[in-house]
């Protein structure tokens, strides 16, 4: 995609490209690997660990194993909005 037909700004991609490297950058200080693969492998992957998880009854731990399912959703999205994989359709 070029410059022309992407509708998001230099600065938008800029902005998105950092928060993607920001949050790279936390789960490595955190110690957390980023699991490869496809989007379905890594949420089948987080849904056996929240299977695992003995407190999974617990609402909380449900909610946020939903929580981490939505943002490795978003994620792979802005993966693919910035690659080009994912288009947004221009205005107008």
């Amino acid at each position: 995609m070029d410059e022309s037909t992407n509708p998001l700004s230099a600065e938008h991609r800029g902005e998105l490209a950092r928060w993607a490297a920001d949050r790279e950058a936390r789960l490595a200080a955190r110690g957390v690997n980023v699991p490869g693969g496809t989007l379905q492998e890594r949420l089948a992957l987080l849904d056996r660990e929240f299977e695992a998880n003995p407190a999974k009854e617990n609402p909380v731990v449900a909610e946020n194993h939903q929580l981490r399912r939505l943002v490795e959703i978003y994620a792979e999205g802005m993966r693919d909005l910035l690659s080009g994989k994912l288009l947004v359709p221009a205005e107008g």
